[in-house]
């Protein structure tokens, strides 16, 4: 394991361009550890113990583009990043810290995730990434985020792809803030996996939980772990028409109106696999009290349900309706049309575009019967 690096040491490597000291002993990152090699793009030390880095580690290295701090003693407040004004990428750990500085406004790649480190923020605020708004990929998984601001991310014109996961004290109504930036943003890929605790009550989506989402071009989505066990009618319809990859395993789905609405859905994968599987959870995290933002920021039990219904293919002559929605075209767009289909027994409805359907290891609380399936491309 190497434990330091002399000053200088990389000088006589003028056309190195990578460096990778992951997972050693490092403690400390002086003054000129990388001095010399000026087409130095790379440098990882992940997983190490360095505690210290000078403020001129990084002057000498002008091309540097990526950067990997992530498993260490650092404090994110003490780094000097002034002189990596071509730095695009970086993997750090966060915490006690509110603002992420100005020198980095350069980044397209933010990893702060504490699944891959160290990440501890509770309060998401515009300030928070105020200076980061050409970011196109941003990971903020397992962060113990329990609150987010809106404005947090509608200045992040570029942003593509963001990770929420496992920030369980956010639940689906502190997620309402983030998807009423998103529309501002260029998002194609949302992750939303368990943001909802292990042991809480069912949670019921709503159509307040997703509606500003509708404005945006997401094409992938991803719901996993949440216990959803009902939808509101109507949400299916709000998802947005770009829609293509779908992933919501390890819920609890249970028989509802809003299967009448799912052949709407133009996605052509989706997964449904580990079906009311239970877990015990990996870490168990405790929610802070905030002085949240009216209306849109109150928690409300009513998105929780505290009943377990166990689904049914069947439906009564009471229960069987004539419904007027929109059918897809083969370009994914929706087009007035009359579905009557569910009258008829054990009918069930597939996603027109449906290519690709994962429904592995479900345990099951009932006898699926012969279904009938609609029209499908599976």
């Amino acid at each position: 394991m190497i434990t330091t690096i002399p000053d200088f040491h990389f000088a006589m490597n003028k056309i190195l361009r990578n460096i990778s000291l992951s997972h050693n002993h490092l403690n400390r990152l002086e003054s000129h550890t990388f001095s010399g090699p000026s087409e130095l793009n790379i440098i990882k030390v992940d997983n190490n113990n360095i505690s210290m880095v000078s403020a001129e580690t990084f002057r000498f290295l002008p091309k540097l583009r990526y950067l990997d701090l992530k498993n260490n003693t650092l404090n994110f407040t003490n780094l000097n990043f002034t002189y990596l004004s071509n730095l695009s990428s970086l993997r750090i750990d966060f915490f006690n810290a509110i603002q992420l500085p100005a020198e980095l406004g350069s980044l397209k790649y933010l990893d702060i995730s504490g699944e891959s480190g160290k990440c501890e923020i509770r309060m998401l605020t515009p300030d928070t990434f105020k200076y980061l708004p050409g970011l196109n990929d941003l990971k903020l998984s397992a962060c113990k985020i329990n609150l987010v601001y809106k404005g947090t991310f509608s200045h992040m014109r570029n942003l593509f792809a963001l990770d929420l996961s496992f920030n369980t004290c956010l639940k689906f109504s502190g997620f309402v803030n983030v998807t009423y930036d998103l529309p501002h943003t260029s998002i194609k890929i949302l992750k939303i996996n368990k943001i909802h605790k292990t042991f809480e009550m069912n949670t019921k989506l709503k159509k307040s939980h997703v509606r500003y989402l509708r404005h945006t071009h997401i094409t992938e989505l991803h719901v996993d772990s949440n216990r959803i066990q009902q939808v509101e009618k109507g949400l299916i319809p709000m998802l947005p028409y770009t829609l293509r990859r779908l992933y919501m395993s390890d819920n609890v789905f249970s028989y509802g109106d809003y299967l009448s609405e799912i052949f709407l859905m133009p996605i052509y994968f989706a997964n449904f696999s580990l079906l009311f599987n239970s877990h015990m959870p990996d870490k168990e995290e405790t929610c802070e009290q905030q002085n949240e933002e009216p209306a849109v920021n109150q928690r409300q039990q009513e998105d929780e349900i505290s009943t377990f219904d166990i689904p049914s293919f069947h439906r009564s002559e009471k229960q069987q309706t004539n419904y007027t929605v929109s059918k897809l075209n083969n370009d994914g767009k929706l087009q007035k049309h009359d579905f009557k289909s569910l009258d008829h027994t054990n009918f069930f409805p597939i996603p027109r575009l449906l290519k690709t359907l994962i429904y592995r290891q479900c345990l099951l609380r009932y006898e699926i019967p012969n279904l009938r399936f609609s029209d499908n491309t599976v």
